[in-house]
């Protein structure tokens, strides 16, 4: 028997589908082209954290030796540029900044695979809701790039996507993708924990006000987020005691370096 029109309609869709996916591809490899062309200097705030790190690489004592109030968590998001510098060469700031885009793309790639297809009565989700998280990430940003608050908003896209696609499909992701989003959102609640924890107790009130039911908040991955950014504090603290005492204090930032990225 010859199957009919749900095969043979299929394919102009896949094709579709295709197409639709190339054509984005291609604009997100030319919205990073054109960040990475605008990219300037680092600021003076990423450069003083950058020199931070480097001194504590060099022997010096966090919150002791350098007088500093970022917290740890924050602090060490600058240690793999420092430390890629020192062991393998380059500048700093280039290795950080290449740490930047790293988090936003991989961000990016998993919020791809969380997302459905399509959103809002057949828009599709890359186009809808990637794209311009894309914009938000490589072009908007000047001095807010490769700050903390950087870092947070691109980890916090995953599990955006995660509400997204429950609100469209009624199903949460898969579990592996739902595990790596809580982990990334509970890293933005260590980095920046007022204004991003804010979110995602926003969410829970909204769910429950909805379901009167708090069974959401372990398939969502809340509770696991929640307990990532605990962690990630507290382990932060541990290794680095003397800030809650130097936090006790009152005290000024040195003023911040500008040193190029690209020498």
């Amino acid at each position: 028997m010859i199957p009919n029109s749900p095969a043979g309609g299929e394919k102009p869709r896949l094709q579709h589908q295709h197409v639709s996916r190339g054509a984005f591809l291609a604009a997100m490899l030319v919205v990073a082209a054109v960040s990475v062309a605008l990219r300037g200097d680092a600021t003076p705030d990423v450069s003083w954290l950058i020199t931070m790190c480097e001194r504590i690489l060099n022997g010096e004592r966090a919150y002791v030796d350098i007088v500093e109030t970022t917290p740890p968590v924050p602090m060490l998001l600058y240690m793999p540029g420092a430390v890629v510098a020192k062991y393998i060469g380059g500048a700093p700031e280039t290795w950080t900044f290449a740490f930047s885009y790293a988090c936003a793309f991989g961000s990016l790639w998993l919020a791809a695979r969380i997302l459905p297809t399509y959103v809002t009565d057949g828009g599709r989700g890359d186009w809808l809701v990637l794209a311009p998280a894309a914009v938000a990430l490589f072009l908007l940003p000047r001095d807010a790039f490769a700050q903390r608050e950087y870092f947070a908003a691109a980890w916090a896209l995953p599990m955006t996507a995660v509400f997204i696609r429950h609100a469209e499909d009624q199903t949460w992701p898969p579990l592996t993708d739902r595990v790596l989003a809580a982990i990334l959102g509970g890293l933005a609640i260590a980095v920046k924990p007022p204004l991003f924890a804010l979110p995602g107790v926003l969410v829970c009130l909204y769910y429950w006000a909805r379901t009167r039911s708090l069974s959401f908040v372990l398939p969502s991955g809340h509770v696991l987020a929640a307990a990532v950014g605990l962690v990630a504090t507290a382990a932060s603290l541990a290794a680095f005691p003397d800030y809650l005492q130097a936090s006790c204090g009152t005290f000024t930032s040195p003023p911040g370096r500008r040193r190029s990225v690209f020498v």
